[in-house]
């Protein structure tokens, strides 16, 4: 027997039947099977964070990624010590921090506590990205999309090598991130909410504060902001448009300005490779560090037609991870191509064209969030092999750092790629951010004969490099064949 529920509603009752065909049966089935398999990706992918964020704070010496300038303007800050040197670019010691200070910031609250150590930088990442993945989420389930097209898309974006690596590294790409995801979140939630009414100054209030605090983290975060613009603007919301640039360059300026005034050398920093050009070997070499995510990206590519054409009438908070894909792809691309850069300027780009891949799912098959996830497959080997060598690097470095400490060197100059060991052995360092102005000097000619000359007259007490330096006499994308001739003509080998 059919069951007949009857509903009261506004206009007398409604009468709908409760029996269940078997189509409805049969897509009801195929659904959970869908959402099950997708959740199995999720927890595949959030493996990967796992395994990475333990194995970043079980590995407490050695650095993962060039992390030394950061952890230095960290303890800098902690100690109320200024991390923008307006004369540190052209004498010893050559000091250079790139980013705003929010960052370092939040590190420095941590050294406070647990002292000179990468812990706390990369706790910051770590919360940082589960913010980002949760908001992600909560906006694409906003705008309409399933619970499995949800998290697909969501796992999907982290399953990128270069979003999970900066999750557990001291860089300050997964707080901007954090934060750009929330201002187009509060953007989103004011659209869904006002429809085609129009928008006041104060809905602008929440995206423009949050999308400032990402540009506070890192510059790139500007990208998030132009995006919103022209996403209001495109909707023929030119006032919406306006206030929410205004509010950002009023926080923005006023933030800028009262860091230059504090420090003396802030915008100096910040605009110290500005005369170094963008180069096409050096995109190229980026680019190709993406690796095997290239397929990721190939799909997902593949499928953006197929969304803008059953999207042709998007909404303006639709209009919005398209913008970012396309504004982002062009501006961030030109930035990496730039000496000392890697592959994390692709967050933006990534981001947009993975939310972007979630509002096309959502009006494709369901099998097709399975299928988005099955490439994470391509990431397992590399994901656990790297992490697994990443842990077996700590025993080793320990040992170096041990070695070092008993050399003596506290008070005396030590050159050094990574500042952190300055910071372990108390030395003084000669580069903070050592990759900057290399690849700067590259570029500009400047620097070498500076640095030679006081390599030839030993004022360093010790000098720790690569062995892959020493072995090849100098790799051209780093430090030149001229520094490695000098060092060694000067100094004598002595392997840790």
């Amino acid at each position: 027997m059919a069951l007949v529920f009857v509903c009261a509603t506004c206009n007398g009752f409604r009468v709908t039947s409760g029996r269940m065909n078997g189509a409805s049966f049969g897509k009801g089935v195929v659904a959970r099977v869908v959402l099950a398999l997708v959740l199995v990706g999720a927890l595949v992918v959030a493996s990967f964070y796992g395994l990475s964020w333990y194995s970043s704070l079980c590995v407490r010496t050695a650095s993962i990624n060039f992390e030394g300038p950061i952890i230095w303007a960290a303890t800098q800050l902690g100690a109320g010590q200024n991390i923008y040197p307006a004369s540190a670019h052209t004498a010893q010691p050559w000091i250079t921090i790139l980013y705003p200070p929010l960052y370092m910031l939040l590190g420095a609250l941590g050294s406070l506590f647990a002292g000179i150590s990468y812990v706390p930088l990369r706790l910051v990442s770590a919360l940082s990205t589960v913010v980002a993945a949760v908001f992600m989420y909560k906006t694409m389930r906003m705008q309409a999309c399933s619970l499995a097209v949800s998290l697909a898309a969501t796992a999907f974006y982290f399953s990128f090598g270069c979003v999970l690596y900066e999750s557990a590294e001291c860089r300050p790409d997964m707080l901007s991130v954090a934060f750009g995801v929330l201002a187009m979140h509060a953007l989103v939630a004011v659209l869904r909410k006002r429809g085609e009414n129009s928008l006041t100054w104060r809905d602008m209030v929440a995206p423009a504060v949050l999308v400032t605090i990402s540009c506070m983290a890192k510059q790139q975060g500007v990208v998030y902001l132009l995006a919103m613009v022209l996403t209001l603007a495109a909707g023929r919301r030119i006032k919406a448009a306006a206030c929410l640039g205004g509010i950002w360059l009023a926080g923005t300026s006023s933030l800028f300005f009262v860091t230059e005034v504090i420090s003396g050398g802030f915008m100096a920093n910040l605009t110290l490779l500005s005369s170094v050009r963008s180069r096409t070997d050096v995109l190229i070499n980026n680019l190709a560090s993406v690796g095997l995510d290239w397929f990721k990206v190939f799909f997902a590519l593949g499928l953006a037609p197929v969304g803008i054409l059953l999207n042709k009438q998007p909404t303006a908070d639709e209009r919005l991870p398209l913008i970012l894909f396309f504004l982002s792809s062009v501006i961030l691309s030109y930035s990496m191509g730039i000496p000392a850069s890697n592959v994390q300027h692709l967050l933006p780009a990534l981001l947009g064209l993975c939310w972007w891949l979630g509002l096309t799912l959502r009006k494709l098959p369901s099998f097709l969030c399975v299928v988005a996830l099955a490439f994470v497959a391509v990431n397992v080997k590399p994901v656990y092999m790297e992490q697994m060598a990443y842990m077996q690097m700590e025993p080793r470095a320990r040992q170096d750092i041990a070695k070092l400490q008993s050399l003596g060197l506290e008070g005396k100059f030590v050159l050094t790629d990574d500042v952190y060991i300055n910071l372990l052995t108390k030395s003084k360092p000669v580069f903070v951010d050592c990759a900057t102005f290399i690849n700067s000097w590259k570029d500009t000619g400047k620097g070498f004969a500076e640095l030679n000359a006081k390599i030839a007259e030993r004022q360093y007490a010790a000098i720790v490099i690569s062995e892959s330096d020493v072995r090849d006499g100098g790799d051209k994308k780093f430090r030149p064949q001229t520094v490695i001739r000098a060092i060694k003509k000067s100094y004598v080998q002595k392997d840790l």
